[in-house]
C-alpha cells in the first residue's frame, strides 16, 4: 500500500474510477497541493470537470468526505486490534462492510444505491431466499422426454432421445441419452417430444427405475417418440463450366 499523493497517481486513480462511472460534473476537495496542481488542472479541462475547493480551515464544508475518514479510521483501527496485519485484507473488510451496510440517513448502503439494486451479501448467503420468479421457472422437469442434437466431430449432428436428469439452472439442463451418456444442454439445444397420438404437456415424470437405470425398457419408451422433422434437403447440382 503505497503513501503517495502526487498529482501523477491522482489522476491514474481518478482515471481507474472514470473507466467505470464515467467522468463526474463536479468534484469536491480540499485545499491540498495535488489537487490544484497544473496536471490536475489539466485533468478537469479533458474531461470538463467543475472543481470545487473546500473553505480553508472549515473541514464541516466537505462534512460527507470527513465523516467517512473517520469512519475508515475507526474501521481500519478496529481490524488492527483484531489481530489482522495485512493492510490490504484489512482494507477489503472495512470497504466491503461500509458498502454494504444501510447507511443511517438512507436507509439503504452505499453499494444499493450505486448500482440501483440489491446486491447479494453474506446474509443472503446464510438465508438465502428460494422463491423463483415466474419467468424463471425451468421449461424442462425433471424426467421429462426430449429431444437433443448430439454432436459429432466431422459427422451432421443427430437427434436423440433424452431425459432429463437434472435442472442445473432455469435454462441448464443435465441430460441422458438412451446409451447412458449424460451431457449438458441449453433448453435452446431441447425440443419437446412429439408424437402422432401424444402431446408434450401430456408427458408426465418418469418412474425412478427408468432414470437410474441403462435398460431395454429406456429405449423402448424413447422408441415411442417420432424423430422431430428436417427441412427438405436442397437437391445439389454440380455447376456446368465453360469449357471453351
Amino acid at each position: 500500500m503505497k503513501n503517495d499523493t502526487t498529482a501523477k497517481s491522482l489522476c491514474h486513480a481518478l482515471e481507474q474510477v472514470i473507466d467505470w462511472f464515467g467522468p463526474p460534473e463536479t468534484l469536491v476537495s480540499d485545499n491540498g497541493p495535488p489537487f490544484n496542481s497544473y496536471e490536475m488542472n489539466q485533468f478537469y479541462d479533458k474531461y470538463g470537470i467543475n472543481h470545487i475547493t473546500t473553505v480553508p480551515y472549515h473541514p464541516a464544508s466537505n462534512g460527507l468526505a470527513e465523516r467517512f475518514v473517520r469512519s475508515f479510521k475507526e474501521g481500519m483501527l478496529k481490524e488492527q486490534q483484531m489481530g489482522q496485519t495485512n493492510k490490504f485484507l484489512a482494507l477489503r473488510n472495512v470497504l466491503r462492510s461500509y458498502r454494504w451496510t444501510p447507511h443511517t440517513t438512507t436507509g439503504s448502503c452505499p453499494a444499493n444505491m450505486l448500482l440501483q439494486h440489491k446486491i447479494r451479501t453474506e446474509l443472503d448467503i446464510m438465508k438465502p431466499h428460494e422463491s423463483i420468479k415466474p419467468s424463471q421457472q425451468p421449461k424442462y422437469a425433471v424426467g421429462q422426454l426430449v429431444w437433443t442434437l448430439k454432436h459429432q466431430l466431422n459427422k451432421r449432428p443427430q437427434w436423440q432421445q433424452a431425459i432429463i436428469t437434472k435442472n442445473i439452472s432455469s435454462m441448464i439442463f443435465e441430460i441422458q441419452l438412451a446409451d447412458g451418456q449424460r451431457y449438458k444442454r441449453h433448453q435452446n439445444q431441447l425440443r419437446p417430444p412429439y408424437s402422432s397420438n401424444t402431446q408434450s404437456s401430456d408427458i408426465g415424470s418418469l418412474p425412478d427405475d427408468l432414470l437410474n437405470s441403462k435398460s431395454q425398457s429406456k429405449t423402448t419408451e424413447f422408441s415411442r417418440l417420432s424423430s422431430p422433422r428436417y427441412r427438405p434437403r436442397r437437391n445439389r447440382k454440380p455447376p456446368d463450366r465453360y469449357t471453351p
